[in-house]
């Protein structure tokens, strides 16, 4: 006699609508990165950038995903990743210029005053090697010099922009 499986299958119903299909996080990912590409070519502000993205982690269907996504270009102008969006090397390093002053503004006022408490000169030799370090080698993390999300929709905003 055969065994009756019939109570062990899950029962298929009707095909969902594509709008009620479950998304999974390489969706959401696909998606952060398309507002990330719209972001840098000018489509969104950044407030509405930060709105929609904030909303992206909140999808459960196809559907969300649509709501956020729908005022904007197709699919097949649209830009896959930031990374598809760049058609010129970004220059690198050029930003953080205010924090890299604070700090040498600092590293000055603490190696003056040794200097004056101290007679030495030795103190003046690391502003020197500070300075160097902070503006010629450009050492100190990544987000001194990446771009933050203003001075990226500044850039878009340019006149006579090529991209």
């Amino acid at each position: 006699m055969k065994p009756d499986t019939s109570r062990h299958l899950p029962a298929t119903g009707p095909a969902l609508p594509a709008r009620e299909t479950r998304i999974g996080d390489t969706d959401r990912t696909r998606a952060l990165d398309l507002l990330a590409g719209y972001l840098e070519t000018g489509h969104l502000t950044i407030s509405d950038f930060e709105e929609r993205s904030a909303a992206v982690p909140g999808c459960r269907t196809a559907g969300d995903l649509e709501v956020i996504l729908a005022d904007l270009p197709a699919r097949g102008d649209a830009p896959r990743s930031t990374e598809s969006v760049n058609t010129r090397p970004v220059s690198g390093r050029t930003s953080g210029l205010r924090t890299r002053i604070g700090i040498f503004l600092g590293i000055g006022v603490v190696c003056m005053t040794t200097t004056a408490a101290t007679a030495s000169v030795l103190p003046l030799a690391v502003w020197a090697l500070a300075a160097i370090a902070l503006f010629i080698l450009n050492v100190g993390p990544d987000s001194w010099y990446a771009p933050s999300l203003r001075q990226l929709e500044r850039r878009n905003r340019r006149p006579g922009r090529n991209n």
